[in-house]
């Protein structure tokens, strides 16, 4: 997303020095690079850190171009680079020091709420106080699918670190540790990371961190840069609510219109009624066809009931009257195969794009019993949904036409309905598949979606029936149509 770009591409432009004009009366960075090189001698020194190797910062290569007043030091010769204890379950306590987890970092926030896990204030003051966190403290996670995540620690809770986790910050606060933190954050830094990169769920250490060479401006340019980052941010994030609006209008955009092209075409709006042609009358079935279903379902049409206006030539019909059905059968996972021989299973997933797809995920039999051969489909028949995979709706309903020439068998939750005249079929099929329909037989017996259709709802379900004319130039116009909205969602969304 364009905001997310923007905020990586500022820190990347702040740490290579040109974001802030640099100034000549600013202390030298060389000098500043030393304090802090003497500075952790000193806490070596006093054991207040722990002894590391010195890396030398004359071997740096470059990684990018830095204004001359600027230095080249590796992380660990400028920065407290502290890992986390390794607190095994048998410490944990109900209270006392709270531990701080990978968990309780989000990325440039801290939620200690998240996980709570404690130690005994006994054993934390004997063994682990050290690691205690203090404000300011840049934390980061280092394991897993959540390394690289930074925050800074501005809690006032005593906490300590944990597994997974490390602090760092310069050494005696000699350098600007906010600065710190956005190179931190930084593409170039995480780069830096992901080279050293190892496993499938990469942790990642002190030996690390500490080889990876910063770019150290002068103490007063880091503020100025810190000033920078911080006005441009707060700038952004007053766009991105705007960019969100955008995606969603975007990505909901191509949907929204094939809604629109076929709901103005069911509602008789798209195209022209002719006196020519010929009555709706003579492509209903007639009562006989139907008498079945009239026997299960409410076929009968109220004026009260119909949904909306239609041309006066259309007429108002119930998908009962024009269809046959046949309910699905419940396949164990024993008596099929994904080989790819015998008679393929349509389940819900096989219809998700309002077509057949029989694909690698398909499941077969190679011998059906006489039961599930009731359930065959052949070329003509609609196919409808009547499940929803999850909490979203959005499955229920889709109807694919079986345009295969091999026979296929019907999986549990999924409707065949076969035409009673298999020329209205291009039609029925877009008007099954209108937000009209879809929306409509979904909310049936209540406000709001349901998990599963019912038979009784779908076979009820009225649709608007123009002459067999009309559907044909219906059809056609929609198929005109929905190309054009493809060709126009490429354009908008590149």
């Amino acid at each position: 997303m364009i905001v997310d770009d923007l905020k990586k591409a500022i820190l990347d432009y702040a740490i290579q020095g040109k974001l802030t004009e640099q100034n000549e009366k600013d202390m030298s960075a060389f000098e500043l690079k030393e304090n802090l090189i003497e500075s952790r001698k000193k806490l070596t020194k006093e054991k207040i850190i722990l002894k590391k190797p010195f890396l030398n910062n004359d071997d740096i290569e470059p990684k990018f171009q830095i204004p001359n007043n600027w230095a080249w030091a590796y992380l660990s010769n400028v920065s407290i680079i502290q890992e986390g204890a390794g607190i095994r379950k048998h410490q944990y306590k109900e209270n006392g020091i709270q531990l701080f987890s990978v968990t309780n970092i989000l990325d440039g926030e801290i939620d200690l709420e998240k996980k709570q896990l404690y130690v005994s204030v006994d054993e934390y003051q004997k063994k682990y106080s050290h690691l205690k966190l203090n404000i300011g403290d840049i934390v980061t996670a280092c394991s897993g699918g959540s390394w690289g995540k930074v925050a800074i620690y501005n809690e006032p809770d005593e906490v300590m670190l944990n597994t997974s986790t490390l602090r760092m910050r310069f050494f005696e606060d000699l350098g600007n540790n906010k600065y710190l933190y956005y190179v931190i954050k930084s593409e170039y830094f995480k780069r830096g990371l992901a080279e050293q990169l190892s496993g499938i769920q990469p942790n990642f250490g002190y030996a690390h961190y500490s080889t990876i060479p910063i770019p150290l401006p002068p103490l007063e340019e880091q503020q100025r840069i810190v000033n920078k980052i911080e006005d441009l941010m707060e700038k952004l994030d007053e766009i991105k609510p705007i960019e969100d609006e955008l995606i969603t209008i975007k990505s909901a955009f191509k949907t929204e219109m094939k809604k629109s092209v076929i709901d103005y075409a069911i509602h008789g709006n798209m195209s022209e009624q002719k006196l020519t042609d010929s009555k709706v009358e003579s492509i209903i079935p007639t009562s006989d066809l139907y008498s079945d279903n009239s026997k299960k379902f409410n076929l009968s049409l109220n004026e009260e009931e119909f949904p909306f206006s239609i041309p006066n030539n259309w007429k108002w019909v119930k998908l009962g009257m024009l269809f046959s059905y046949q309910n699905g059968y419940a396949y164990k996972p024993s008596e099929t195969i994904k080989n790819g021989n015998g008679f393929p299973v349509i389940k819900s997933q096989n219809i998700m794009k309002r077509i057949v797809e029989i694909n690698s995920q398909t499941s077969f039999v190679e011998n059906p019993t006489e039961q599930m051969l009731k359930t065959k489909i052949e070329k003509g028949d609609f196919l409808m949904c009547l499940s929803s995979q999850s909490s979203n709706p959005e499955p229920l309903g889709k109807t694919a036409i079986y345009d295969l020439n091999h026979l296929a068998l019907l999986n549990q939750r999924v409707l065949k309905l076969t035409p009673f005249n298999y020329d209205l079929s291009k039609y029925l099929y877009y008007a099954i598949n209108s937000f009209y329909f879809h929306y409509t037989v979904s909310h049936k017996g209540g406000g709001s979606a349901q998990s599963n259709l019912k038979l009784e709802h779908v076979m009820e379900m009225y649709i608007p029936l123009p002459p067999i004319e009309e559907q044909q130039r219906i059809v056609e116009k929609i198929e005109q149509l929905l190309p054009l909205c493809n060709d126009i969602d490429n354009l908008i969304n590149g």
